[in-house]
């Protein structure tokens, strides 16, 4: 077991107490997948379509690496799994919970996890197994919320991007993921107050998050959730730094603070301090410092300025 893996099986767990009892949900198509590991049982729900890919995935893992675990419900595949699926679904229970006057459609964000990775090709190692399979348990365990609590979404059987009609307009409202639709009433409702919208390149998020990810921060699973989580969209993975980054974190943290517009810097600043667990104090004073003085990790941090030169608001 990696330390990572560690951490997101046994540390994250116990402070949140997410692992759940699934025995007594009864969902049409889905039934109870059952790994276990360090004499505990963790549960997460499966459709048999995605067990027979879940047993391909195992098959495919033992091929290709070390592993020579055969049964699935005691390999790695199934804790990755399991973890993915129970970190998404309670992302979801726990949005309807700070959000109950809500209705918020996660079809959007479940369509985002689908990994587009092809199992049978390329050469896999154990870091892509554990991101595709997370990312598996991510999208099911997204999908299994929206199958159980139906009158949380407009429509679970909807297209990807479901609507809903406005009685007096007869007008189509797309609904995106995350976005809460307003009750059906046919009284006048408040609009909802709105989230400042924090916009970053899409090349600057791409270069960062293939040079840095799992180097400065670690390991997020896709692009996407890394886009999700600057920007202050929904997301299920926390962004925190590497051992001994805190520094390189920092000053990438300023960086991207400071190609925001001025009005916005502070309150975005603050949010993914909190995000991270860090003070706004400690960013703005301890960004220029380090916590290593080898070549390469100043080399680092001077790699950031010559990123960012080319993005920076003066």
């Amino acid at each position: 077991m990696t330390i990572y893996d560690f951490f997101q099986e046994q540390i994250v767990p116990f402070f949140k107490t997410d692992y759940q009892n699934f025995d007594s949900k009864n969902v049409e198509g889905y039934e109870v997948f059952k790994a276990k590991w360090d004499k505990a049982e963790r549960e997460a729900m499966v459709t048999a379509e995605v067990l027979k890919q879940l047993q391909h995935i195992q098959e495919k893992f033992i091929r290709s690496t070390k592993y020579k675990e055969e049964d699935l419900s005691k390999s790695q595949i199934s804790r990755w799994y399991v973890n993915g699926f129970t970190m998404a679904y309670n992302y979801c229970r726990r949005y309807d919970l700070d959000h109950p006057h809500q209705q918020t459609n996660f079809t959007e964000f479940a369509k985002k996890l689908k990994s587009s990775e092809d199992l049978e090709q390329g050469k896999w190692n154990v870091d892509k197994f554990r991101k595709y399979t997370i990312n598996l348990g991510r999208h099911e365990g997204t999908l299994f919320y929206m199958v159980e609590n139906p009158q949380s979404q407009n429509d679970v059987a909807a297209a990807p991007q479901p609507t809903t009609t406005n009685q007096k307009t007869d007008e189509k409202t797309v609904i995106d993921p995350g976005i809460p639709a307003s009750e059906e009433n046919s009284e006048p409702v408040e609009a909802p107050v709105e989230k400042p919208e924090y916009k970053f390149s899409e090349e600057l998020m791409e270069e960062l998050y293939h040079t840095y990810n799992g180097v400065i921060f670690k390991d997020i699973t896709t692009l996407e959730e890394f886009e999700n989580i600057l920007s202050r969209k929904p997301h299920s993975e926390r962004f925190s730094e590497c051992n001994r980054k805190k520094m390189q974190m920092y000053k990438l943290l300023m960086k991207l603070c400071r190609v925001l517009p001025e009005d916005s810097r502070n309150i975005w600043l603050q949010d993914i301090a909190n995000e991270c667990g860090y003070s706004v104090e400690n960013i703005q004073k301890k960004f220029t410092g380090s916590d290593s003085s080898t070549d390469k990790y100043i080399g680092t941090l001077d790699q950031l300025d010559d990123i960012f030169d080319q993005y920076e608001l003066r």
